[in-house]
């Protein structure tokens, strides 16, 4: 319990400042202007896809190291675990630079995509340009802080997360409106602030990096890396299109739904970071007890299935009360962002459907991140696209313009999600009778 916990909470700091990021740009970027705003808000739909890819290479890496790695403060990381964090810089490495490189090629295009034309288009081009041309720094950084987090230490990225944050708000301040650069300045600080955090990244993890003689690509090991991190990076993809396309359907309802939805999504944030904190913490513990080779096959059973239920005890109850809390609040918290009594009863009743959600949707966390821990990443990926495509993208459009049950059919249709993935992922543990794939 402890061993899990004290893993999980850095990463939920972490990612509740890694989030804060975006926020800082589209915070001082609204002082510009409506236009200023938007312009930042087509870029960050980009960047939230890049970053759940780069979180599934993060996650690959996580799986495949904690196995070699099982001392956070060792200062002789063994040969095969040096080799394992130079297959994932390279892999992180190619990644994002195609991606940048594609999307640079096609800014045009991908920003009328996403609605961008005219002086919105110009207004975006510069801060687009700036933001995805860092892709492959920030690739070089989620490799870097997964490679620390395999070896149990989850608190420097923690350290840097903050160091990143404070830097990043001294220079939004400073080149949006010291140097005057409007939208221009936001994405040089993002540039910046990028490069910054990956030179702390290099000197914090200096004991994981490769030496020379580790710097040869071996092909079994990239074969095997490859084969666990297509699937993970499609299951990300498909649920951010899926999230996009039930979007379309919400919009569809008109605007004070889709308002109330958006509010009570960024409301449901704080209980999703407690459970992808968790999800981590489990996924280390996992990896390096399957790594510690000094226990037998029953005894690593019991603790898999220890580190498991911890997991999803922590997950279950914090995510259901941090939910109920939001709910009974959300009468004086919705006021933050409208004054609209129906929007706000809106919100209040979604967030009250979720509430019951929380159990299933921690299992679904947990085992989901119990399962990549043993290398299986393709089952994980199939019934997130199952989850996604053939259940809410199936009966939302049902509830909605079928039973005319409106956002709250949106949001029974969420937790009938999480509900058919957590009796798969329970089906699979039950009938393996283990929680990783030898």
């Amino acid at each position: 319990m402890r061993r899990v916990y004290s893993l999980s909470l850095p990463v939920i700091g972490e990612l509740s400042l890694q989030h804060g990021l975006a926020a800082v740009d589209a915070l001082f970027v609204a002082k510009l202007g409506l236009l200023s705003l938007n312009a930042v808000g087509v870029t960050s739909m980009f960047s939230v896809i890049l970053l759940s890819i780069l979180n599934a290479l993060g996650v690959t890496v996580t799986v495949f190291l904690s196995r070699a790695t099982t001392h956070a403060t060792s200062e002789k990381t063994p040969s095969h675990a040096r080799s394992l964090v130079w297959h994932g810089l390279v892999m992180g490495g190619s990644v994002g630079l195609t991606v940048a490189i594609l999307c640079l090629l096609f800014a045009t295009p991908l920003l009328h995509l996403a609605g961008a034309q005219g002086e919105l288009q110009r207004t975006a081009m510069p801060y687009f340009f700036l933001v995805l041309s860092s892709t492959p720094v920030l690739a070089l950084q989620t490799m870097l802080a997964a490679c620390l987090r395999a070896s149990g230490d989850t608190q420097t990225p923690l350290k840097v997360g903050l160091q990143m944050n404070l830097v990043h708000v001294a220079l939004d301040a400073l080149f949006i409106f010291g140097f005057d650069m409007g939208v221009a300045g936001a994405g040089v600080a993002y540039l910046l602030v990028q490069l910054f955090t990956l030179g702390l990244y290099l000197r914090r993890a200096a004991h994981h990096l490769p030496t020379r003689r580790d710097l040869k690509l071996s092909r079994p090991i990239l074969a095997r890396m490859m084969r666990f991190a297509v699937p993970a990076v499609i299951e990300r993809l498909f649920k951010r299109g899926g999230q996009a396309v039930y979007l379309s359907f919400v919009v569809r309802m008109g605007t004070e739904p889709y308002a109330a939805n958006n509010i009570a999504n960024v409301l449901s944030l704080f209980t999703s970071l407690l459970g992808d904190g968790l999800a981590t913490g489990v996924s280390i513990a996992m990896g390096q007890a399957i790594g510690d080779e000094t226990s037998d096959r029953q005894t690593l059973q019991a603790r898999l299935t220890e580190i498991r239920r911890w997991g999803f005890l922590g997950a279950a109850v914090s995510m259901t009360l941090t939910t109920l809390l939001l709910w009974c609040l959300s009468p004086w918290i919705s006021l933050w962002f409208t004054d609209e009594p129906h929007v706000i009863q809106l919100i209040t009743l979604v967030l009250g459907i979720y509430i019951f959600c929380q159990p299933f949707f921690a299992a679904n966390l947990i085992d989901c991140a119990a399962i990549q821990a043993g290398g299986n990443s393709t089952y994980t990926m199939w019934v997130t696209i199952l989850g996604v495509w053939g259940v809410r993208l199936v009966f939302i459009p049902i509830l909605i313009f079928g039973f005319h049950l409106g956002l709250s059919g949106v949001w029974m249709c969420i937790g009938l999600d999480h509900m058919t993935r957590a009796y798969l992922y329970r089906r699979y543990r039950l009938k393996r009778d283990i929680l990783y794939v030898p």
